[in-house]
């Protein structure tokens, strides 16, 4: 039993759809079947997985183990546990837990991702940033400052149809630009 464990653990997973992908007619069942019943609808993934080369892992690796041996030079051993922890949760989720493709609804109600449900009242403002290929996202800012901003991958998605049918029920940030963070780890494909 415990082979049989070991050999699951790295397993690569069969799907990476979210498991609401696959629920049909649940207008029937859900008490609340206007979420369902969408002007918009999509699958999109949780994040964007850039695809890496051979010459980005080599490059990788050598940064890695550059620091590494500077850390274990100069007996930062802390910093060293936290740079091989970092590597390895890296490498292990980037080959084993791709991003899953959620089902995205836009409805009168408000905007349904996976299972979870965010009405209009619960959305400060919404904006879009589209620059294809590198940006194609949905930044919806909630009410409740505990959470970060809801972002959206739009995908194939007309992004002037979104912004027009979302700017009647929700206020719209203009000139807002792709933060330095997301920009800096898109470059670096991370």
């Amino acid at each position: 039993m415990g082979k049989n464990l070991s050999l699951n653990l790295f397993k690569k997973p069969q799907s990476s759809y979210h498991p609401s992908v696959y629920e049909a007619n649940l207008e029937q069942e859900h008490p609340f079947p206007d979420f369902n019943r969408a002007a918009f609808s999509w699958v999109a993934p949780e994040y964007l997985q850039h695809p890496k080369s051979v010459r980005w892992w080599v490059i990788a690796g050598l940064v890695f183990l550059l620091a590494v041996v500077i850390e274990a030079l100069v007996a930062n051993w802390t910093m060293l546990a936290a740079t091989v922890a970092f590597a390895a949760v890296y490498a292990y989720l980037h080959y084993f837990h791709p991003p899953r493709r959620t089902k995205v609804n836009i409805s009168e109600l408000g905007v349904k991702l996976g299972h979870k449900k965010v009405p209009y009242e619960e959305i400060e403002s919404f904006w879009i940033i589209y620059d294809p290929p590198q940006t194609k996202k949905l930044y919806l800012r909630v009410k409740d400052k505990l959470i970060p901003d809801l972002v959206i991958e739009l995908e194939q998605q007309d992004p002037e149809a979104i912004r027009r049918y979302l700017e009647t029920r929700l206020v719209e940030i203009t000139g807002m630009r792709e933060s330095f963070t997301d920009l800096l780890l898109r470059l670096l494909k991370l």
